[in-house]
């Protein structure tokens, strides 16, 4: 599976470090580009709409079978959407970061979640609108639907993804290639061409991610590190060798 890796945006830096805004931009919602091109006195009118929550490391956000009663935008941190098998197993369906939206098919059908979603990492901040008033938007605010559309087709984006790492073959190949996948959506590359993973994962987490068992996962890192392509670093993951976890995840 070949995966492209362009230099990211930017992560939404902290509300503390926004800078004022004026009075006809007050709402959070204008961070978002999915609000970009959104007249700020129809933003002004959602304000009654809107709640910000702070939600720590492996905190659910909701469970499979809440209601969906609001669009949830992520201002920081990672999210990740989670369905329990018979076996008590979880397998990760997606993983959705800073500026996107998670669960947004459920909360504009008015449906239950189908899956559960918490938080990846140490914390996340989310932003939540009531979805009947999102859908009142949508109809008075044609760039606006037609901006929920777009995000309709990168939350299916992100969940195939996920499949696809998935079902990428060994659990080399699919550790490989989530790695790839990480520093393209969450990572920035230095001056000396290491890509950064600004993410701190547990082991667990991350045979969970690929499917596997952790004492698989421990012992591919390990080999890794000691071949010199990873190695741990400050609060996430550095990847010295770009090429050969991409050659890895293109094998075969």
């Amino acid at each position: 599976m070949q995966l492209v890796l362009p230099q990211p945006a930017p992560p939404l830096p902290p509300p503390s470090s926004f800078p004022p805004q004026r009075p006809a931009e007050a709402s959070p919602l204008a961070r978002f580009a999915l609000f970009a091109g959104v007249p700020a006195p129809l933003l002004a009118q959602l304000a009654p709409e809107v709640t910000r929550q702070q939600h720590q490391g492996g905190e659910h956000l909701w469970y499979a079978g809440d209601p969906a009663r609001h669009l949830t935008l992520i201002a920081h941190g990672i999210v990740e959407i989670e369905r329990t098998r018979r076996s008590g197993d979880g397998v990760v369906l997606g993983l959705f970061g800073p500026g996107q939206s998670v669960g947004l098919p459920a909360a504009l059908a008015g449906t239950a979640y189908p899956a559960d979603a918490l938080v990846l990492g140490e914390q996340a901040e989310v932003v939540r609108i009531r979805a009947a008033a999102v859908q009142q938007l949508m109809q008075r605010h044609l760039p606006f639907a037609l901006a929920v559309n777009r995000a309709l087709l990168q939350h299916n984006a992100a969940l195939r993804t996920s499949i696809e790492i998935l079902g990428a073959g060994a659990v080399p190949k699919r550790l490989a290639a989530l790695f790839l996948f990480l520093g393209c959506r969450f990572g920035s590359t230095d001056a000396g061409g290491c890509l950064h993973i600004h993410l701190s994962l547990t082991r667990e987490q991350i045979g969970r991610l690929v499917g596997a068992r952790v004492e698989t996962v421990i012992r591919i890192i390990s080999r890794w590190q000691k071949a010199g392509w990873v190695s741990g670093a400050r609060g996430g993951i550095a990847i010295a060798r770009v090429d050969m976890l991409q050659r890895m995840a293109d094998a075969g």
